[in-house]
């Protein structure tokens, strides 16, 4: 069984594949964005395996994780954030 009694210094742990955020972890709870209209939340202090998705069951959890993805995404996205490609001469 996990320890979730170990600190780490950040509250939440973002997911990608390639370009594309695909999930957000803050504490025992993992969001993921499988489509557009697709989030299945996972309690992972009690399913390690990510076998039973719970989000009908905490909609306030997967609007708290699913506001940092969009946090996130705006971030990275924000032109100001982008660092200008490289040119070799």
């Amino acid at each position: 069984m996990t320890d979730f009694s170990t600190h780490t210094p950040h509250d939440k742990f973002f997911y990608y594949k390639q370009n594309d955020l695909m999930a957000v972890r803050s504490g025992q709870w993992k969001l993921h964005r499988l489509k557009v209209d697709s989030l299945e939340l996972y309690d992972l202090k009690n399913d390690i395996g990510e076998k039973m998705n719970v989000a009908k069951d905490h909609p306030e959890i997967v609007q708290k994780l699913l506001n940092y993805m969009n946090d996130i995404d705006k971030e990275l996205n924000n032109p100001v954030n982008i660092r200008p490609r490289g040119v070799v001469k």
